[in-house]
């Protein structure tokens, strides 16, 4: 259940984080009026050649090497916002400028303001021009201005006084209209300058970043890789511990079941000689006591019983003999059973010790060509 809701959690989060990514994207794109049809033709020339300059600024600070795409994005709008602050600034400009010179003292009307000589003819207007910059240069911009009718007057005898004060006071405002507009585009390049020398320290930053990223991604990947080695090489080691702990298992269990046996085999040889003694001792006691009775029929003279007592004597103890000869017999296949078990059990123990030697060969190679240091073995412990 848990699990679920923080799913859905996640799954919220990535489409909130798409719909802002999305909405950031689509704010940072050129600022073009919505519908297009109320734009005209130049301003639309004049945006796509931003554009482009935008572009082309990015790639030369380096944002085609920028692995991250929001701060390409960011560098894009920064340059974009400048150029926004300079069409503002110089339209603002334009406007004022336009102003003061549609008053009654200069151009006299808008048409004439935003015309190419001020409402005059253009012949008119490089004459006037002509000897305004000569006086300029002579005695200065601003100084005796009676002169400067004077000798606009000379030049243009057909135009009154003051349309001439007029036309002076235009070209005053369109001058500093001129002179505020190059200041306003000279503080844009310093700007723009300061901005692209920080732009390129942010890039270079964010690359730098990202190869360190890299780096770091390698060598946990390279980590990653040992720690499998090692953890594999442990996993052999225990395979072949386990294998060695069986084998020395089987090998106690052989030598306590040999142990056993032998135990068994030693009871039952006991008991067998023990059998044959009391058998030996049974003999002895029977023969004494024939014997006896032969010195007493001696004695007695009783030669029938004598014999008789002799036959039966002789009868038993070759009974004795014959079962005395039964019991080695069974001795010697006992004995020949053992020597076979004891050639058996040594055939064995000289296999589990083979089996041991090859498995102890093994595993020492094994560690002589893993060889992992106390550094590696830690490292593992850690992962």
């Amino acid at each position: 259940m848990i699990e679920a809701t923080l799913e859905e959690e996640v799954y919220a989060c990535d489409q909130d984080f798409q719909s802002c990514y999305r909405a950031v994207l689509s704010s940072l794109r050129e600022d073009r009026p919505a519908d297009s049809t109320c734009a005209d033709k130049s301003t639309l020339q004049s945006l796509e050649a931003q554009e482009q300059q935008i572009a082309a600024m990015v790639d030369a600070v380096g944002g085609a090497e920028c692995p991250d795409e929001m701060l390409r994005l960011e560098v894009a709008a920064s340059f974009r916002d400048l150029y926004t602050e300079l069409r503002a600034d110089l339209a603002q400009y334009e406007r004022e400028f336009v102003s003061a010179a549609s008053a009654g003292d200069a151009a006299g009307s808008r048409e004439a303001a935003t015309s190419k000589g001020g409402g005059w003819n253009e012949a008119d207007e490089e004459r006037f021009v002509k000897v305004l910059r000569g006086f300029e240069r002579k005695q200065g911009a601003g100084r005796n201005p009676q002169l400067l009718y004077d000798q606009l007057m000379a030049v243009l005898p057909a135009i009154s006084l003051k349309e001439i004060m007029k036309h002076v006071k235009f070209h005053q405002h369109l001058r500093f209209h001129k002179q505020k507009s190059k200041d306003r585009q000279r503080e844009f390049q310093r700007r723009m300058q300061e901005l692209q020398t920080e732009v390129r320290e942010q890039i270079r930053v964010a690359v730098e970043q990202e190869q360190e990223k890299e780096q770091k991604l390698q060598q946990w990947q390279t980590q990653q890789q040992q720690c499998q080695q090692l953890q594999g090489q442990v996993a052999q080691w225990r395979v072949t511990k386990e294998a060695k702990e069986r084998i020395e298992q089987q090998q106690r269990e052989i030598e306590r079941v040999m142990e056993e046996q032998a135990k068994q085999e030693e009871e039952l040889h006991w008991k067998r000689k023990l059998a044959q003694q009391r058998l030996v001792v049974e003999d002895y006691k029977s023969v004494r006591l024939g014997l006896q009775y032969i010195l007493e029929l001696l004695f007695g003279g009783y030669c029938f019983i004598l014999t008789s007592c002799f036959a039966a004597v002789c009868c038993r103890k070759e009974k004795v003999l014959g079962r005395m000869a039964g019991e080695k017999v069974l001795v010697e296949e006992e004995q020949k059973r053992e020597a076979e078990r004891a050639v058996q059990s040594v055939v064995n123990a000289e296999r589990v010790e083979y089996r041991h030697n090859e498995l102890q060969v093994g595993g020492h190679s094994l560690s002589c060509a893993s060889n992992p240091s106390a550094d590696s073995v830690s490292h593992l412990v850690a992962c």
